[in-house]
């Protein structure tokens, strides 16, 4: 197909999250005058939106979905109508549910459900709310991807092995950008005034799926042993004051606050380690930016093992309390960095792949071809 392909992204916002993280990264790789991508959202923008807009992107504000689903969903409804857009790509799971159906009575041929979620243990009503999910998606989705096979085995189902319409789409990173440099190291963290001291990190939107009361607890343990020791917490969302609470007061000095960042790369290098205990995650796309750049990382059982690229990721349960994991970070702290740059390129989450995987999917759907043959 010669003309430009206009794809329209449903995404919740634009803020730092995974999901628009995963977009502006494919987003940056790719040739403009051959692909748009546009976006339809639900909350106030942030850096990343400013930075989409910049790349030549349109960016609609809906009412937030959660609160007003059926306004929303009516707002959405008269975009899909009056705009030409050769695919719809959903981000989310029952959310979606509402506006794709919009963008069926619409007359959207493509609509794509893009899972990012995945629960290793749910809670009976989740299951419940996920087998109805996957059965509602079923009837107003064409094709369905996710960020992993675990996600999408959850947020899809059989339907997700067995049909020719389903794709995991890895995300993918600038391997250049994310490549131990030691003087960028030790220039950030002497910003950062953590010279000589012992850096403890974590990166995620302050919500309880993030575990960061967890945080806390391993990092209090570590620090009444290691009295050096530094929080670096990056991220912002509506557990943050929750969080802030938490904190016991000799150690509030301890614990830096740093909030919507765009310098990912350089404070995954001023870290000595990187803790990640989610309750569930999609992926986890920050942990493969944190592996690149040679960082060890204590990761929660129940993040999907995809993003295990390398020895520098372990995996420990949530489940047995803060202690496990306060008494293994000890243990490997002193961990050299290394180039883990090939380790990139060989799993698949290289920008410059990812990219170009992605617009051969929609070439492919555009075509009406099968997506198990790519």
């Amino acid at each position: 197909m010669d003309r430009k392909i206009r794809v329209l992204h449903v995404v919740s916002c634009l803020g730092t999250g995974g999901v628009e993280k995963f977009l502006l990264n494919i987003y940056r790789s790719m040739d403009k005058n051959s692909i748009q991508f546009d976006f339809l959202t639900h909350r106030d923008g942030t850096l990343v939106e400013k930075e989409f807009i910049s790349l030549g992107s349109q960016v609609y504000q809906l009412s937030f979905r959660r609160k007003h689903p059926f306004k929303s969903a009516i707002q959405a409804y008269k975009i899909f109508k009056n705009t030409e857009y050769d695919i719809i790509h959903f981000h989310g799971n029952i959310e979606s549910v509402l506006q794709m159906f919009m963008a069926f009575l619409a007359g959207k041929k493509i609509r794509i459900c893009h899972t990012h979620t995945f629960f290793i243990s749910p809670s009976f009503k989740k299951k419940i709310i996920n087998w109805i999910s996957q059965r509602l998606l079923s009837l107003v989705g064409t094709h369905y991807f996710s960020c992993s096979r675990s996600a999408g085995e959850w947020g899809i189902g059989k339907r997700f092995k067995e049909t020719g319409k389903c794709k995991v789409i890895y995300s993918g990173i600038n391997i250049d950008e994310f490549k131990f440099n030691e003087e960028m190291r030790k220039r950030t963290r002497e910003k950062l005034g953590v010279k000589q001291n012992f850096v403890l990190g974590h990166i995620g939107r302050f919500m309880d799926e993030k575990n960061h009361e967890f945080v806390i607890k391993v990092f209090a343990d570590i620090a009444g042993k290691y009295d050096n020791s530094i929080l670096l917490l990056i991220g912002e969302g509506e557990t943050k004051k929750n969080v802030e609470n938490e904190i016991p007061i000799h150690l509030k000095e301890k614990v830096f606050f740093l909030g919507e960042r765009t310098d990912i790369n350089e404070l995954l290098m001023a870290m000595d380690v990187f803790i990640f205990p989610s309750k569930n995650e999609g992926l986890g796309m920050v942990l493969i930016e944190a592996q690149a750049t040679g960082l060890s990382c204590y990761v929660s059982e129940n993040v999907p093992t995809d993003v295990k690229i390398s020895n520098l990721v372990t995996f420990l349960p949530i489940n047995k309390g803060h202690e496990l994991w306060s008494e293994a970070i000890k243990i490997q702290s002193t961990i050299r960095r290394w180039d883990y740059n090939s380790y990139i390129k060989n799993s698949g989450f290289d920008i410059t792949k990812g990219s170009g995987y992605l617009q051969e999917i929609y070439n492919k759907i555009l075509h009406g071809e099968d997506l198990s043959k790519c």
